[in-house]
């Protein structure tokens, strides 16, 4: 995926395949694959586009964790992966995304505790991690201007999921 383009945009198609694993090779600065059927594991090289602002993979098959590269994009603004089946806990390394505003999680498979380092991130005005599994939620979220956290396992917390699912 050595191409040399500033942006990537593959929205409302039916794509069905996984991401090569060189995906991250590319300099663009904008990546948009919603609603479509892509699937498999989010490469790891995502972590060398140092150009990337914007990720949105809304609304496909992704299985398995994020990578902790995604920490190494610096001037990452958005970062939408809600909609998928993405599994495990979200990597601390997240923090690193120091330009970060808009962080979407929602309606995946997540679980285990919100790294602090996600709720602390400078810059960080939306996110998002509704319709998972999340049984812990650190203070600092509270201070963050728009949270959604419905349907998680989150104790103490309204609108949560019952103890049956």
């Amino acid at each position: 995926f050595d191409k040399d383009l500033d942006a990537i945009f593959i929205n409302d198609n039916r794509f069905a395949f996984e991401l090569p694993d060189n995906f991250g090779n590319s300099p663009v600065s904008v990546v948009v694959l919603a609603n479509n059927k892509f699937h498999g594991c989010i490469p790891s090289s995502l972590g060398n586009m140092s150009n990337l602002n914007e990720i949105n993979f809304l609304n496909n098959l992704f299985k398995s964790c994020l990578p902790s590269e995604i920490g190494l994009l610096k001037n990452l603004t958005v970062f939408d992966v809600s909609f998928n089946q993405l599994v495990g806990s979200l990597p601390s390394a997240i923090g690193g995304a120091v330009s970060l505003e808009q962080l979407n999680v929602a309606h995946n498979v997540f679980s285990g505790k919100i790294p602090a380092s996600i709720c602390m991130l400078p810059n960080l005005k939306n996110f998002t991690f509704s319709d998972n599994f999340f049984t812990g939620e650190p203070p600092a979220c509270s201070a963050l201007p728009a949270v959604d956290d419905k349907r998680n396992c989150l104790p103490s917390r309204p609108l949560q999921r019952s103890p049956g699912e």
